[in-house]
């Protein structure tokens, strides 16, 4: 049974199309495809059978699976291809580690709050394990900080000027080596990871070597689990890899 969603491409697409033509409709409206596109996943024949009812009735005549996955072949090429083998290499080289109790507050800027923000920072006792990270725009302020300080924190403004505020939270912080850098799809790779056990990420900020993700606490265990697991097994297919 032909996909509901290339029924109705189907429906709005008339005939007299090229088969190139007709193969870049069809899959422009297949966009969860991107992704295999970009790390060479996509098995072109049976992508080239699944299409092939509605590239025909867009062309207007009957279109051998050979064009078809020649057709499929050529839109392939327009994705440029992420070399699984250095994210693995990167993941490899990095760590994970873990910061429970934070607390999250969102804020309209202003210099005075600013200013404000900076004299609090200054008390953080970063020795002993505290945190407070400031993140700004020309109109919002995110602070994300040990709970320890969230009553101080919210009492620095005006109730209106707090766009948001959640305590309950957790970090993820991985820390990779500076040529992740230049490493195409690590980003996609951790959207992956959360995506796939169904954690929302409230937060991400980086510096240079360092990658931030604040999700909910109650998601704790399961994410640090998974990013831990994503590093090991990096490691294992960095050295298959010879990397």
């Amino acid at each position: 049974m032909m996909p509901q969603f290339l029924i109705k491409r189907r429906q709005v697409d008339k005939v007299g199309k090229s088969i190139t033509d007709g193969v870049e409709s069809t899959l422009s409206s297949m966009r969860f495809l991107q992704t295999a596109f970009k790390y060479d996943l996509v098995n072109y024949s049976a992508l080239a059978r699944l299409i092939k009812p509605v590239v025909q009735e867009k062309t207007g005549a009957n279109t051998s699976l050979d064009a078809l996955i020649m057709a499929i072949r050529r839109h392939a090429l327009t994705f440029k291809k992420i070399e699984k083998a250095d994210i693995y290499k990167m993941m490899s080289k990095s760590s994970v580690e873990l910061l429970t109790d934070m607390f999250w507050i969102n804020y309209r800027r202003s210099d005075d709050l600013y200013k404000k923000l900076l004299e609090c920072e200054e008390k953080i006792n970063w020795q002993s394990g505290e945190k407070m990270y400031i993140v700004q725009r020309s109109n919002e302020i995110s602070v994300i900080s040990v709970s320890k300080y969230a009553n101080k924190l919210s009492a620095l403004v005006d109730e209106t000027q707090i766009f948001e505020k959640q305590g309950d939270t957790a970090l993820i912080t991985v820390e990779l080596p500076p040529a992740s850098h230049y490493t195409n799809g690590l980003w996609v790779f951790f959207a992956n990871q959360f995506d796939e056990i169904s954690v929302n990420v409230l937060s991400i900020f980086s510096s240079y070597t360092k990658i931030s993700f604040l999700i909910d606490e109650k998601d704790t265990a399961v994410a640090y689990h998974k990013i831990s697991n994503a590093i090991k097994e990096s490691s294992r297919l960095a050295k298959m890899k010879g990397n």
